[in-house]
């Protein structure tokens, strides 16, 4: 290793055990969380109440009714009302999420899909309502026997979501009842997109158009209210949007360095000798949780609270109908519920929930109120992507070492994605602002550009934006997807060093409340901003020379077991070259023995033939021997060969004396 390497080492190790000293002198772990009372509740329960939404609205009307009485008011009635309404509210976000959570298990049952956007518009309706009146009563010191159950929080969040335009020079005030117009409209848009999105049958084409005038309303409503485009709007509405120019520093340094490590990563993998990892662990959901524990455990024992409520309540359901996943709060028992979809690798599962259990352990210790419900994507999304690289170093306890590693990688390799895919969207999101008369195929042609130049392919689905309900809600805000994966590498990179620090800073960013700014939040927890170039192109340098040190030692962990799988294949083989061997050595056996055995049948007919009749002819042999032995003294007469010796001399006296005549 170079010495300015060991340096840098040694200083974040110096660094890191100052900053744990320092922390633990501070606080100490029971200190992360607020105690909140919890109340065990299950989403069936919420889908079998029955909710009076006609009660709830002449509550609100008798809530406007009293504010503008004057002397007359009924103070009491007034706050009595006011905390019926936020229960109120609370209560049909929860059981508009149980009904979802049914229309998952029954999908595209339209009835079931309009009563949710019935409840949705509601809500939508009802609460921007009551935020314009609480944004008047602000400004009166007569009404702060109200205003005093508001948080700081709360106020703020009134004040952005309800600011009227601001006077323009001459002392006139922009049409404020064209800007109520646009916003109703732009929450009425919202809706439908919700509705189309719901919908069996739904067009990509349609949501793109849906989006497009999502983009061209929100820049009017920017011009309306005096302000140049829709960043600046959002910035003065104290909104953590990049500036033009930031962003695109910031998406030139990921395209530059996360970009090459994604490929790295994608590389290694499928470098990698892989068995089966749906093979290797459980897939049922109850069991998943269950093996997931101990890596939850392992990240802190904190973490442990929510989990088991998560669990014992079975706040989770998974359901095919479902893109993707996420967690809802359950705002009356101050827990959450979590939705996920099957996935083709249980890689992938394992993913899923440990990203959403990091949701639902801040919405376990968060208490706060739909209608106030603020959402900072960096802040949350921290608390879901650090969560999965925090629990990187302890996946062992989920697989064997060579499907540990795989799964590091598909993790790793999956917050890189996540990163690419955030800065896709946002400049995306940022070209269709700055022409927002686009079509939605040249929308469509531009994610394919982008697609392209960040991951050197097309995309799968050219329209995948479409399903993207951040883009459609909160403009701008995906990209924080990316910023909050790039704080979760910076703790991923720091536990190898000093895990306890590591581990220190996620909890200190779990902790903080829903209006933590971003800024904020890094300053707390002693993370860096990733909405700074240099800091990301730092981060990338440190992750790349983890990737090599990380890979030399995969390689010492899975070369022996490589090995030991090709040894094992050798035998194997050898094996089966020697079965093969006995196995032809015993077929030919058998051909000989079946061989054998047609020839004898062949042959016994003509043995048996060949026995009858040589029987026959030891008969015929037998048969003329005794006819021989009958004629034998006949023949030995007639025969001068069978004649006795005074025979045979007579016989030649006579043939000498024929000689003699003959000379």
């Amino acid at each position: 290793m170079k010495r300015g390497k060991w340096i840098r080492h040694i200083a974040l190790a110096v660094g890191a055990a100052v900053w744990t000293l320092l922390l633990s002198m501070a606080s100490d772990a029971a200190s992360y969380y607020t105690s909140l009372e919890h109340t065990d509740t299950t989403v069936n329960a919420l889908e079998r109440s029955d909710l009076d939404l006609d009660g709830t609205a002449a509550i609100v009307d008798r809530f406007y009714a009293e504010l503008t009485a004057g002397m007359e008011m009924d103070r009491e009635q007034i706050v009595s009302d006011y905390r019926q309404i936020v229960a109120s509210f609370d209560l049909i976000s929860d059981k508009m999420l149980a009904l979802q959570a049914q229309y998952y298990l029954t999908p595209w049952d339209v009835g079931l899909n309009q009563q949710i956007n019935s409840y949705r518009t509601f809500l939508l309706d009802q609460e921007n309502y009551v935020r314009s009146l609480l944004n008047v009563v602000l400004q009166y010191k007569e009404y702060d026997f109200l205003t005093k159950e508001l948080s700081e929080g709360e106020k703020a969040f009134i004040r952005k979501t309800t600011q009227l335009p601001a006077e323009e020079e001459d002392g006139s005030s922009p049409d404020a009842a064209k800007v109520n117009v646009l916003r109703n409209g732009i929450t009425d848009v919202v809706a439908q997109y919700y509705i189309q999105i719901g919908a069996k049958d739904r067009k990509p084409e349609q949501l793109a158009e849906i989006y497009l005038r999502l983009v061209a309303a929100r820049s009017a409503l920017a011009r309306i209210s005096g302000y140049e485009d829709y960043y600046a709007y959002q910035e003065a509405n104290g909104n953590d949007i990049m500036p033009e120019a930031v962003a695109e520093e910031v998406h030139r340094a990921v395209k530059d360095t996360i970009t090459p490590l994604y490929r790295e990563v994608r590389e290694a993998i499928d470098a990698l000798q892989l068995s089966d990892l749906n093979g290797s662990a459980p897939t049922e959901m109850e069991q998943q949780w269950e093996a997931l524990r101990p890596v939850i455990r392992s990240v802190h024992p904190d973490l442990m609270e929510a989990y088991d409520d998560l669990t014992a309540n079975r706040l989770y359901l998974r359901s095919p109908a479902m893109l993707s996943g996420y967690t809802a709060p359950l705002y009356t028992s101050n827990s959450a519920f979590i939705f996920t979809s099957p996935k083709a690798f249980l890689e992938e599962d394992y993913i899923n929930m440990t990203h959403e259990f990091g949701h639902f352990n801040n919405d376990y210790h968060t208490s706060d109120h739909h209608m106030y419900a603020e959402t900072h994507l960096s802040v949350r999304e921290l608390h879901s992507q650090g969560l999965e690289l925090l629990s990187w170093h302890h996946t062992g306890e989920l697989f064997g070492p060579e499907e540990n590693e795989a799964y590091r990688l598909f993790l790793l390799g999956k917050k890189l994605v996540g990163i690419l895919d955030g800065s896709v969207i946002d400049e995306m999101e940022r070209r269709a602002y700055a022409k927002p008369d686009m079509s939605p195929e040249e929308l469509k042609g531009v994610y394919e550009e982008l697609h392209r130049e960040y991951f050197g392919e097309d995309p799968e689905d050219p329209w995948f934006f479409t399903t993207i309900s951040h883009i459609y809600e909160t403009p701008f805000y995906y990209m924080h997807y990316a910023t909050s994966a790039l704080n979760a590498l910076e703790l991923w990179d720091e536990a190898f060093d000093a895990e306890p620090l590591a581990v220190e800073r996620y909890m200190r960013a779990t902790a903080v409340d829903v209006w933590t700014p971003y800024q904020e939040m890094i300053s707390l927890s002693g993370l860096r901003n990733m909405q700074e170039a240099d800091n990301i192109r730092e981060l990338a340098d440190r992750v790349g020379e983890r990737l090599i040190a990380d890979g030399q030692r995969r390689n010492n962990v899975l070369q022996p077991i490589y090995d030991a799988r090709e040894q094992k294949a050798r035998k194997e083989e050898e094996a089966r070259i020697l079965a093969l061997k006995e196995a032809e050595r015993d077929r030919r056996k058998r051909i000989l023995l079946i061989a054998c055995g047609l020839l004898a049948l062949a042959l016994l007919p003509a043995l048996a033939v060949r026995a009858y009749y040589r029987r026959r002819l030891r008969l015929a042999v037998s048969q003329g021997r005794t006819d021989t032995e009958e004629t034998s003294g006949l023949a030995a007469v007639n025969d001068p060969q069978n004649a006795g010796p005074e025979e045979e001399m007579k016989t030649l006296g006579e043939r000498c004396e024929k000689n003699g005549e003959d000379r």
